[in-house]
């Protein structure tokens, strides 16, 4: 696989273009840049939310409301 426009599948081996979302052969869904990094905006957006929930107390807050 020398084309630089082509990537492998990660489940069949195939040469698929590196556009596609999925692979032609086997129906696998492909990673792309734009799914990672909504992956990653994701993870970080829900750490920030942890940590200020933690950072405030609102976790103890939660708690107390939830135990009444």
């Amino acid at each position: 696989m020398n084309n630089a426009k082509l990537r492998k599948c990660p489940d069949c081996g195939a040469e698929v273009s590196k556009t596609a979302d999925k692979c032609p052969k086997c129906g696998a869904v492909l990673p792309s840049a734009a799914n990672i990094g909504n992956a990653i905006g994701a993870l970080i957006s829900i750490g920030l939310t942890v940590w200020i929930f933690w950072k405030f107390g609102l976790f103890k807050m939660i708690l107390v409301v939830l135990r009444h």
